[in-house]
């Protein structure tokens, strides 16, 4: 069957088919691609985690060239090629499906490097395997096309891109000159796209990094520098595309794809207040792809709205999503200053309630001399521990926007991590997947943003044991040193007095029918009463003790509770107390 290619033909026998003269299968090419997680196809429940091969089918014209997506998380160029190219198992073997003209695109060595049967070395067995998937395409007629793996988010600092998969690029590269066969270099095209986009825009827009609550599917929020999110995908799939065009002047094979690259639309994106946060760069899209406007909201700002072209309000959601047409697009993202917070709260870690499993150690370079840490042994990486390994903080703010950062010391990549909760809501992991040997002050971006008034409930849980934690700040700046003397007042055990120099001092126990009593040492009469919330913040018990006199008073509350951590706060005239009581 004649290949059609040129513009006059195509419409020449258009119109035979429409004039129901004849009818002919029109596909020119099939394009296999093979590799590793950061090119395979992902199942909805990943999502927004994508390949770049599975999007590149929206690049070409899928009348004429068909993509399959071959890749699979997790390979080597080794153990791909025993499990899945030329498998004597029950695995299809791929070579034995290409048919003369077909294409395969050939990324490893992200996974080469691998401490075990995976492992092949860049310039000696690397080379030798990707010999192979390129001699046995060969062999069926096929094109290979070898991809020099593209880079990872790792950075030296903010400007310099660290090569986190070192020689293996480079063999690729030197492989496809010896060979002579094309190379698409995701290692040196990626290179100028990640530094004019910056450290931060590649880690929020392109790599698989999402903040709690951004998509359904994470909503402790993500870390990963290795795969990407669907726009990130999509970066990857454009620079394929770039670096078939260069090839396929010195490799006229291409053409019989290039000819068929859809063309691209450009969706400009912008915002109101440039300080206000950051938003999907101006990009341009074929049809068909599902493009995403993101909106990373600064400190003190709020997301109003994302507007398009006309000024109407098309989503109020800072993640829209919707599918590429066949014409340019503008929108425009509507953020709001609402400020910062009055309080500035400082807590010494070891002031809160903390369980069994942790340790409070002196040290002179922490402040107030000591810090805190979960005793060795102890790692609950999948979730978190129960009241024996917490540490809870009880305190008040006013309402508006707070900054939170923890003064930590993180002595290596596998001892760099909490989780925390906050009034009773979900588990987040708090990680910085950097080794800080001196004491740093790193934000909490899970607990930065808006606080309502009144009281609230941090809690701490270990997930690593040689993590180190210092203090805590919620306010608007970002702390140096010790920064500044602690002002929180809720230091209660649940059985241990406050010690404040005016109003009252209070002093809760149970007995054994887990009964609360309370005794009061006042300083100043003044009219008392008190009002007992559960964990979820929700109003239990409120009672009213009258005017108490200078001196000491016994209450004992006459009633029991649930198991659980109840918060009693005690006010009286312009002061207020706060304890934490366990019922178990």
């Amino acid at each position: 069957m004649k290949i059609l290619k040129t513009y006059s033909e195509r419409l020449s026998m258009l119109i035979i088919v429409l004039m129901g003269i004849s009818s002919f299968t029109n596909i020119d090419a099939k394009i296999f691609t093979i590799g590793d997680s950061t090119v395979q196809t992902y199942t909805s429940g990943y999502y927004p985690r994508t390949g770049w091969g599975q999007v590149l089918q929206y690049f070409f014209d899928e009348n004429y060239v068909v993509v399959d997506n071959r890749a699979v998380g997790g390979t080597s160029s080794k153990s791909f090629y025993d499990g899945y190219w030329k498998s004597d198992g029950s695995w299809s073997q791929i070579v034995n499906e290409l048919s003369a003209g077909d294409f395969v695109f050939i990324q490893f060595g992200i996974n080469d490097s691998a401490n075990d049967d995976r492992y092949t070395d860049p310039f000696t067995t690397f080379q030798d395997y990707l010999t192979l998937y390129v001699n046995e395409s060969k062999a069926k007629g096929a094109i290979p096309v070898l991809v020099a793996t593209l880079r990872k988010n790792s950075w030296t600092d903010e400007t310099t891109l660290y090569p986190a998969y070192h020689n293996y690029p480079v063999a690729a590269r030197e492989l496809a000159a010896t060979l002579d066969v094309p190379l698409i270099d995701l290692d040196e095209a990626s290179t100028p796209l990640m530094l004019q986009f910056g450290k931060d825009y590649c880690t929020s827009y392109l790599y698989n990094n999402y903040d709690a609550g951004e998509y359904p599917k994470y909503p402790s929020g993500n870390s990963d520098n290795t795969h990407f999110q669907e726009l990130g995908a999509i970066e990857m799939a454009k620079l394929v595309i770039d670096e078939l065009l260069i090839e396929d002047d010195t490799y006229t094979d291409l053409t019989t794809i290039t000819q068929y690259v859809k063309s691209y639309h450009q969706v400009t994106v912008s915002q109101n207040d440039a300080d206000a946060g950051m938003v999907t760069k101006t990009a341009s899209y074929p049809a068909d792809l599902t493009v995403t406007l993101k909106a990373k909201i600064n400190d003190g700002y709020e997301f109003v709205e994302w507007q398009d072209a006309s000024g109407t309000t098309i989503s109020t959601d800072p993640v829209y999503t919707f599918t590429m047409g066949s014409s340019d697009l503008s929108y425009y993202g509507i953020f709001n200053y609402i400020g910062f917070g009055s309080t500035e709260l400082w807590i010494e870690a070891e002031s809160g309630e903390a369980g069994s499993l942790w340790n409070i150690v002196d040290d002179a370079t922490a402040s107030n001399g000591q810090y805190v840490t979960i005793q060795s042994g102890n790692n609950s990486g999948t979730s978190a521990p129960g009241t024996t390994g917490q540490i809870t903080y009880t305190f008040n703010v006013e309402a508006g926007n707070y900054l939170m950062y923890w003064r930590v010391l993180l002595p290596s990549l596998t001892d760099d991590s909490f989780w925390m909760q906050i009034d009773g809501g979900t588990w987040t992991k708090i990680t910085w997947e950097t080794a800080y040997t001196d004491w740093t002050w790193k934000e909490v971006t899970s607990g930065s943003g808006d606080w309502t008034a009144g009281e609230h409930v941090i809690t701490i849980a270990y997930r690593e044991d040689g993590s180190l934690l210092d203090k805590i700040h919620l306010g608007s700046t970002l702390p140096t040193g010790m920064g500044e003397a602690d002002n929180y007042s809720n230091t209660s055990t649940g059985i241990s007095e406050f010690n404040n120099k005016e109003g009252f001092s209070q002093k809760i126990w149970k007995d054994k029918e887990q009964i609360i009593h309370i005794s009061y040492d006042v300083k100043k009469g003044a009219d008392f009463n008190y009002s007992i919330y559960n964990s979820n913040g929700q109003l239990v018990y409120q009672d009213s003790l009258g005017y108490l006199n200078e001196g000491s008073h016994t209450n004992s509350l006459g009633l029991k509770l649930k198991t659980g951590i109840y918060i009693l706060k005690t006010n009286a005239d312009e002061n207020s107390k706060t304890s934490k009581v366990f019922i178990n």
